[in-house]
């Protein structure tokens, strides 16, 4: 009996392993991957800076609440220098960080 209560127990623990970064920024298929290529190569520079800002900024929130294999990231100069860089970082940190201490 207490064998089995360890697995369950070590099965709970490892379900709280998983990369939700994956699940931030979809699914890792190579159609999807090509999809998402072309449609960041039709944006307009400054929705690229705000998807740069918001991926570098969910990380970096996401490293706030200690989150396993994160790290902060953030361009300082593109943060200074352009707006929609900054707006897309500062969601993206909100957003992820919220989403660690739920």
């Amino acid at each position: 009996m207490p064998y089995k209560l360890v697995i369950l127990i070590l099965a709970f623990m490892l379900n709280g392993c998983v990369n939700r970064h994956d699940a931030y920024r979809g699914s890792n298929s190579k159609e999807e991957r090509i999809a998402e290529e072309d449609r960041q190569r039709d944006q307009h520079p400054d929705e690229q800076k705000y998807q740069l800002g918001s991926r570098e900024g969910c990380n970096a929130g996401r490293n706030a609440t200690g989150a396993w294999g994160t790290s902060f990231t953030k361009n300082d100069d593109l943060y200074v220098n352009n707006q929609s860089y900054k707006t897309g970082w500062n969601d993206g940190f909100a957003k992820c960080k919220a989403e660690g201490k739920s």
